[in-house]
């Protein structure tokens, strides 16, 4: 399966472990919720580049209850 991912500002919390809420396009373009608790990239440069743009996009207080969202 190959999904098209976009982040968003919203966190919630999923058994217990908090995870960022991604917004996903299915080649079928129906459209789904990715939950997402880490994520890392294959080399230190995109590394430093993920962590930048995600801190950035991260409305500090920004929480979404999992109820809210599916």
């Amino acid at each position: 399966m190959e999904l098209k991912i976009t982040s968003t500002d919203q966190i919630t919390s999923l058994d217990g472990v908090k995870v960022r809420v991604w917004q996903g396009v299915m080649p079928s373009g129906d459209k789904c919720h990715v939950f997402i608790h880490r994520i890392a990239a294959c080399d230190p440069d995109g590394c430093a580049m993920l962590d930048r743009e995600l801190q950035e996009q991260l409305a500090p207080g920004r929480y979404i209850p999992l109820a809210f969202i599916l």
